[in-house]
């Protein structure tokens, strides 16, 4: 049976680890796009394998406190700040990671889901404008984040897990 797609994600990652929670516990996710399908899939899929502290990023507000009410449901002990943010607006995202730093001291998983879809017209007809949009939100926007999850993740002690012979899991963070 194949993977289903909100437990992609960390049942890949931890893939033949018999009790992974405590890898997660205390750990800090950062999920942009967490109003959407996805990014509250990816919310939820976390909690569920024991991350405590989970961050979410979105333009909408209620869409963010609709995946606030989903994982005090599913999984109360787990505190959830919602990050609500414009991806394309630099100054916006390093407020948004101060936030989450202020508030959590660190950041050790990051899952940049936020994107937008252009209209569905031909290229002949398509306008610049919308063009530019999304090139802001999907690829401005996400590598705004990549560079403020680095530069927090470089500034962490490194973890090193000893996840059964042979392997070793490395992350950035401690």
């Amino acid at each position: 049976m194949g993977l289903g797609l909100e437990g992609y994600v960390l049942k890949y990652h931890l893939r033949g680890e018999q009790n992974a929670d405590h890898m997660l516990l205390h750990r800090v996710a950062f999920i942009t796009g967490a109003a959407g399908a996805l990014g509250r899939a990816v919310a939820l899929q976390f909690a569920r394998d024991g991350v405590k502290y989970i961050a979410g990023l979105d333009v909408s507000q209620s869409g963010l406190s609709e995946t606030a009410r989903l994982l005090r449901a599913e999984a109360p002990d787990v505190e959830f700040l919602p990050v609500t943010a414009d991806m394309s607006d630099e100054e916006q995202i390093q407020g948004a990671f101060k936030q989450v730093v202020d508030k959590f001291g660190r950041i050790d998983y990051a899952v940049n889901n936020a994107a937008i879809a252009s209209p569905f017209v031909t290229t002949g007809d398509a306008d610049t404008a919308d063009f530019d949009r999304v090139q802001r939100i999907n690829l401005k926007g996400t590598w705004f984040c990549e560079r403020e999850e680095l530069r927090q993740m470089m500034k962490q002690k490194p973890l090193v897990v000893k996840r059964g012979p042979p392997s070793v899991f490395y992350s950035l963070s401690d």
